[in-house]
């Protein structure tokens, strides 16, 4: 029952921004909308922003929850693309209300994620640990930095256009370590 009612809230949140500005959305408008009081709120929640948080944290899990072990992991990055741009108009209207500081770092464990399974599948143990965290964190960096500008970018291109110039970009990077260990420099 408590899932049921912390997606209820979520929803009687979305609803609601549908019309009004994120700021001018208060917990008495959402729990008034859910048919719940402020206690249930909080039991589920911190704040406004906690619910935000919260219901975009579960959409990432599921995304992850939802993809195989063996799909390719540009798979799983063009699904929550995909799911980011399905709710495009909301994104558009909380995008700005977010620090940038927190929302990379809510960001980049999933990209840290992502990264890591394309490291796993393109080098898997050709590498000492330290050289795969190394390039992980820069394909991390990658995602992160994508994702953003295309926020910035009101979403105007496609969720596949941007992840086949990502994997195109980090298949060239992982091969052109591969061939830097098979020929090093002398």
């Amino acid at each position: 029952m408590s899932a049921i009612t912390k997606k209820a809230l979520i929803s009687s949140f979305f609803k609601l921004l549908k019309n009004r500005p994120y700021k001018k959305i208060t917990v008495s408008d959402i729990t008034s909308d859910c048919g719940v009081n402020r206690m249930t709120f909080y039991y589920h929640f911190k704040d406004i922003n906690d619910l935000v948080e919260k219901a975009f944290e579960d959409v990432f899990n599921q995304t992850l929850k939802n993809s195989k072990i063996d799909d390719d992991w540009s798979v799983t990055y063009l699904n929550l693309f995909n799911i980011i741009f399905a709710k495009k108009e909301f994104v558009k209207k909380l995008y700005p209300e977010f620090d940038i500081r927190d929302l990379i770092a809510f960001i980049f464990p999933l990209a840290d994620k992502m990264a890591s399974e394309a490291v796993e599948q393109h080098i898997g143990n050709k590498f000492s640990e330290n050289t795969k965290k190394r390039v992980v964190h820069a394909i991390g960096c990658c995602i992160v930095g994508s994702f953003l500008e295309w926020l910035e970018s009101d979403m105007a291109k496609a969720p596949q256009d941007i992840v086949n110039d990502q994997k195109e970009l980090f298949d060239a990077a992982i091969i052109g370590i591969l061939a830097s260990k098979e020929h090093p420099k002398k």
